[in-house]
């Protein structure tokens, strides 16, 4: 889990944002760097408050359960109480720079890093040149390589022994 997560100051003009009170703001604000590489965490109300909320004695799992609810029904988060709050388009406004870890929790719908299996299982596609060779291109220094099999492609770049590519590095995709 990491130590804390970016808010971006656009979130003032979300939309859904601004529709809820500024207490369930505050809250959503609050469990944000409690979630992991996923967007996910303990729906645990009692856990929550000892977690989260140490020096708020008036904190309930009431008051957790009305704002969680509130933020589900603005389209923030889905929860299910003892098992998962998941955050809605996480991983489009938090930028993780590394591989991610693998998830604590399951997803709302019980299943464990299905996003990572579905990345896992696409296949890249290399095409061939006229000579017939595959050509990828190395990830690191993004020079164009050519390797007689496809199985040469599963390795590493010949010059930077970096991961290769199918398609070209441009700035979007090395910084996205």
């Amino acid at each position: 889990m990491a130590r804390g997560r970016i808010l971006s100051r656009s979130i003032s003009h979300d939309s859904k944002f601004n529709k809820l009170e500024m207490r369930e703001q505050w809250f959503f604000m609050r469990l944000l760097p409690f979630t992991d590489d996923h967007g996910r965490m303990n729906a645990d109300l009692e856990e929550m408050h000892y977690q989260i909320f140490p020096a708020f004695k008036d904190f309930t799992p009431q008051k957790a359960r009305r704002y969680l609810n509130k933020l589900e029904e603005v389209g923030m988060l889905k929860w299910k109480e003892n098992v998962v709050i998941e955050f809605i388009n996480f991983s489009k406004h938090q930028k993780i720079g590394h591989r991610k870890a693998k998830s604590e929790f399951p997803d709302i719908n019980g299943n464990f890093d299905a996003e990572e299996e579905k990345e896992e299982q696409k296949e890249k596609v290399f095409k061939q040149g006229a000579g017939g060779n595959y050509i990828a291109y190395c990830s690191k220094c993004n020079k164009d390589l050519y390797y007689k099999t496809i199985y040469e492609t599963k390795g590493k770049s010949s010059c930077c022994k970096a991961e290769l590519s199918p398609t070209e590095i441009t700035k979007e995709n090395k910084d996205g």
